[in-house]
């Protein structure tokens, strides 16, 4: 006896249902990607076309074009439809520019990185972020680093 009706036949583990679709790619490295279902293989390489990288930091994110993109399937953790019906993201969202949001995940890269040696290195950087305002350059970062060794030695 099968257990599987009509209405089942969209439940496929075939990919062939994406086709043309709007898709979201989770990739090994973290990244997420979306675009139009092209092409696919049975290795779960895929081709996406109108490509774009979100980046998700806090209540920020950018979507940055890629174009065409070819995914070796080796590097897919999930692919998952997108629903054109609903919004792709809540409302409390807030689109940035590609430099905002850089300079956003640098700052809480050197929070975490002073964290991770001594808690007491993230209140001092926290109190140099907030005096100078969010980092303009990669170039602060080793400046703040140092303020915050100075503070935390002295």
């Amino acid at each position: 006896m099968s257990w599987a009706g009509p209405d089942d036949v969209f439940l496929s583990t075939s990919l062939a249902t994406y086709l043309d679709k709007k898709i979201l790619v989770l990739l090994r490295d973290g990244r997420k990607l979306l675009g139009l279902l092209r092409s696919f293989d049975q290795f779960a390489n895929v081709v996406l076309e109108g490509a774009c990288e979100r980046i998700i930091v806090g209540d920020l994110y950018c979507d940055i074009p890629l174009g065409l993109y070819v995914i070796r399937g080796e590097n897919v953790v999930l692919i998952g439809e997108l629903d054109s019906e609903k919004e792709e993201l809540p409302p409390h969202m807030t689109r940035v520019s590609t430099a905002e949001i850089k300079r956003v995940s640098v700052m809480i890269s050197v929070l975490v990185i002073l964290q991770y040696f001594n808690p007491c290195f993230l209140y001092v950087g926290m109190f140099i972020v907030c005096l100078c305002g969010i980092i303009v350059e990669a170039s602060e970062i080793i400046l703040i680093v140092q303020l915050a060794l100075w503070f935390a030695l002295r």
